[in-house]
């Protein structure tokens, strides 16, 4: 009965139209990194991305179209790419997909041109492959794939691969101008449209994983509506039962995104708006993990076991991906609503910006939740998971979402003193920027000529300075937000007047251990602000994946000594020199997650029976 109450409670609150945007995000070509930790991300994700050749990331989409031609002894001529993007695999082309969006994104938030020139050769050569086959159809594996899916033959999921294609040549023809990428995803959709109109069973080809095809090709919504999985929702079942996570978050994705789209094709007569908030509700009150991450070998579980399921396999990194997509979505449509960039800063600084390995810049798939497990990292030429293909996007992605502006006249307005909390985004109809995440950065907001640096050591800080370069003319609202863990009781302080060019605004953000019980009260994260503390255990000297296997990500022995297994939750903790660093009383050292790398660690700690600290009933 509980459980019940809790969802009703959550739909309630979700009930806010969304028809349309009431915040956009600042566009990234405005927003620059400055030196930190996050900008070090992104120079080891680069690296990796330039390092990577247009012959070898185009040689499946070369062989496939006939244009590619090495005579005798072919596979001498360049260091080939294996794992998922081998030849015999039938995922091959998912990671060209993310590079070409990371390659946009990389781009406009730089303004380097080594990015734009490696994407724009990968669209090139793309175009000449789909002219070479001359229907619309281009991939890096042969059309057979997609008449097996259709079929309802044995197939791994090539509308998913190519919807990261087609999502990576969208972000080509939005960041980049790229007119080449825009045709060609002109002529797909033509051949799509007509491959599928006379499908006669459509709901067995879509028991097959497809991504989210109808996220950069809204065309094809009325093909890829899955009725099965989706009306439930619609009809308040979140029951998620042992479904696969990363097949589910994309199709909701899509449906959040039918509210900014032309082509509305749904199959029922739900509302396709509000449906996702309580989606994205029923996830972060009952789904996630402390860290922001979710699932357990890829597929969800009932909540109240997820004691049961803190394994190696936990927290897959593309599911973390796309409920920070999703969350984002949403928040566009209600800033006023806390949960979004709560969970979305959770999700970046404790997944997100530690997937990443600091020494070589290798990816991991899962985020274990087993204690004395450790993070298992990609290789460069070898792995390609789904996890090496968002895990080249994550870097390039970390200014889309920390300066944020109201849609004028399409949210409610509502009186505000200056310098008052408010619940309301958009304050006395004035231009309103949002300051949403604590990164060091550069915001150019041409539109308004307001020219704003943001100082801060976040999340190894708990402090961050704004400080006025170039102010415009009238005036404008600063909201700054004020995180869940800060105890402040609404999401934003506001900063209303004509501003002068040297203003500074300092925001404290205090900082406090604590804890985060599992549904059974039988195991306790612990927390530092938003940032999950792990216990440091024993260094691992080779913590990457086999290149001679191809999923030994799934199947790793992580041999956790029995002497780790049984780690209990301190009864104290004591600072240590380094900030969000502590002392437990057997001398464990605690740490963030995101910075323990090459070593073992606890991230769920056997609760003490006799506890005198309060749990808290569910996630904030």
């Amino acid at each position: 009965m509980k459980r019940l109450i809790l969802v009703a409670t959550i739909i309630a609150h979700c009930t806010l139209s969304l028809c349309t945007w009431a915040a956009e995000p600042i566009p990234v070509h405005q927003v620059r990194l400055l030196p930190s930790r996050w900008q070090d991300n992104v120079r080891r994700d680069s690296a990796w991305m330039c390092s990577l050749t247009t012959q070898q990331l185009l040689h499946s989409f070369r062989t496939t179209a006939g244009v590619f031609s090495a005579y005798e002894g072919g596979y001498d001529a360049f260091p080939h790419l294996g794992g998922w993007e081998s030849l015999d695999c039938d995922l091959r082309g998912h990671a060209v997909g993310h590079l070409l969006s990371a390659y946009a994104y990389a781009y406009a938030s730089t303004g380097y041109d080594i990015y734009r020139l490696k994407g724009d050769s990968l669209v090139q050569g793309i175009r000449e492959c789909q002219r070479a086959l001359g229907t619309g159809y281009v991939s890096a594996f042969p059309e057979g794939l997609i008449d097996r899916n259709i079929a309802g033959k044995s197939v791994w999921a090539p509308w998913y691969t190519l919807h990261k294609v087609m999502a990576g040549l969208r972000a080509q023809a939005d960041l980049c101008a790229n007119d080449t990428a825009a045709v060609i995803l002109r002529d797909f959709t033509a051949w799509a449209v007509a491959k599928l109109r006379d499908v006669p069973d459509r709901p067995r080809m879509l028991r097959n994983e497809f991504g989210g095809i109808a996220e950069p090709l809204p065309e094809l919504q009325p093909y890829f509506y899955d009725a099965a999985k989706l009306d439930p929702l619609y009809n308040g079942n979140f029951n998620m039962g042992t479904l696969h996570c990363n097949t589910f978050l994309p199709k909701v994705l899509v449906e959040a995104k039918k509210a900014e789209s032309a082509f509305d094709f749904r199959l029922s007569t739900f509302d396709s708006t509000a449906m996702p908030a309580h989606f994205f509700h029923e996830m972060i009150a009952h789904h996630c993990y402390a860290s922001g991450s979710l699932s357990d070998k890829e597929h969800f579980f009932p909540p109240e076991q997820m004691s049961k399921h803190l394994s190696g396999y936990t927290g897959e990194s593309c599911c973390t991906y796309n409920l920070m997509r999703l969350a984002r979505e949403l928040y566009a449509h209600d800033p006023a609503d806390p949960a979004y960039m709560d969970y979305y800063e959770r999700a970046l600084v404790n997944h997100i910006l530690g997937q990443q390995d600091t020494i070589t810049g290798m990816t991991h798939y899962f985020l274990p939740m087993l204690t004395g497990a450790y993070k298992l990292y990609s290789t460069p030429l070898h792995s390609f998971w789904c996890c090496v293909g968002t895990g080249f996007e994550n870097p390039m992605r970390f200014t889309e979402s920390i300066y944020w502006h109201n849609s004028t006249g399409k949210l409610r307005m509502t009186k505000c003193p200056n310098d008052q909390m408010v619940n309301e985004p958009m304050v006395n109809g004035l231009d309103t920027l949002y300051v949403n995440l604590f990164i060091p950065s550069r915001l150019n907001w041409e539109e308004k000529g307001l020219v704003l640096r943001q100082e801060t050591d976040f999340p190894r800080g708990d402090r961050t300075t704004l400080i006025i370069e170039a102010a415009p003319k009238e005036k404008l609202t600063i909201l700054v937000r004020t995180p869940y863990w800060t105890g402040a009781k609404k999401p934003y302080r506001a900063y209303t007047r004509r501003w002068r060019a040297g203003d500074r605004i300092t925001i404290d953000l205090p900082m406090t251990v604590r804890r985060e019980y599992t549904p059974d009260s039988t195991r306790v994260a612990l927390l530092y602000g938003p940032i999950l503390l792990a216990g440091q255990l024993d260094t691992v000297a080779n913590p990457f994946s086999d290149p001679a296997k191809h999923n030994d990500y799934y199947t790793y022995d992580f041999r956790v000594p029995d002497s780790l297994r049984y780690q209990p939750e301190p009864a104290r903790l004591t600072p240590a020199s380094r900030f969000a660093e502590f002392i437990a009383p057997d001398g464990t050292r605690l740490a963030p997650l995101y910075d323990t790398h090459h070593r073992r660690y606890v991230a769920y700690w056997n609760a003490l029976k006799n506890s005198h600290i309060p749990k808290p009933n569910g996630k904030q």
